[in-house]
């Protein structure tokens, strides 16, 4: 019976440990599989989420251009400034909308601000002095904002220095 057993032993333990190994192994490459699987679905991501920043950035860039070339606040004499609401309606604003979803929340903030004033204005078909001074404000706010994020991709991508 002893000798039976150990027959059995012999027989039985190598195929059992190559099945544990082939097991072992099968498992073994499939988690690698999927470790540089997800790896790769993770660097797309970052590769798509960057490609978004750059578009805002493309944005940003044209704002500040038209910005440069137009003056969007101009002196009305006796040191009032007024708020060219057609230039930004015609010029700027279109742009900031062309992917308004990929815009940081705090330009977005400025751009709705904005436009919601605009629209009161025309709703009550007159322009106060405290809506030009209010629009003003806020204009500048978005190109500093703007300015802002521009920077702060310069410094965060060593890079571009």
């Amino acid at each position: 019976m002893k000798d039976m057993l150990l027959e059995l032993i012999k027989v039985i333990f190598p195929a059992s440990v190559g099945l544990i190994g082939a097991f072992l192994g099968i498992y073994f490459t499939r988690k690698t599989q999927n470790d540089l699987f997800d790896k790769e679905i993770k660097k797309e991501e970052q590769k798509e989420k960057r490609l978004e920043v750059i578009d805002a950035l493309d944005i940003y860039s044209r704002v500040l251009k038209l910005d440069g070339e137009n003056t969007l606040v101009t002196n009305g004499g006796g040191g009032f400034y007024e708020f060219d609401i057609t230039l930004y309606l015609k010029e700027v604003r279109p742009i900031l909308y062309e992917k308004f979803y990929l815009l940081h929340e705090d330009i977005a903030e400025y751009i709705i601000d904005l436009d919601e004033r605009i629209q009161n204005i025309n709703y009550e078909e007159q322009l106060k002095t405290e809506d030009d001074y209010y629009l003003q404000d806020r204009y500048f706010d978005l190109i500093k904002a703007i300015k802002s994020h521009l920077s702060e991709f310069r410094s965060k991508n060593i890079y571009l220095n």
